[in-house]
């Protein structure tokens, strides 16, 4: 009888093992995906300015999207995701400036625009590593 029990313990330790590793397996991008982004950031790169940093923004969301964040990307980083969690802040003020250019008639300074959007570029490309 106490060999069922250890037996059982022991299947059931294996399958939480496994379980645990399907999961954390899933977190990750695939290579696929890596070069298709990586692909995408080289082509956002000939944009406009203000075009680039919403294109990032929103490529910010397909990435935590494919991490298993659901939701818009603001909903997204209110879970703090754990791949951006260095940086959270920063992506928080560049998800800000991009609902302004989305949002408002104003013309923002070209070397603010240019600074975050290389901001922002470097953040994914962490990100896709």
């Amino acid at each position: 009888m106490d060999e069922i029990v250890y037996i059982i313990i022991i299947l059931l330790l294996l399958a939480l093992v496994f379980i645990s590793f399907y999961i954390k397996k899933k977190d990750k991008l695939t290579t696929s995906k890596k070069t298709a982004y990586k692909a995408k950031i080289k082509e956002i790169s000939s944009q406009e300015l203000s075009k680039k940093i919403i294109l990032y923004d929103s490529m910010l969301s397909h990435i935590l999207t494919d991490l298993w964040y659901n939701w818009n990307l603001g909903e997204q980083l209110k879970k703090k995701p754990s791949e951006i969690k260095l940086v959270i802040n920063e992506v928080w003020e560049l998800h800000k400036l991009r609902n302004k250019i989305a949002h408002e008639l104003n013309k923002f300074d070209n070397n603010i625009l240019e600074k975050n959007a290389k901001r922002y570029e470097n953040i994914l490309k962490d990100l896709i590593k």
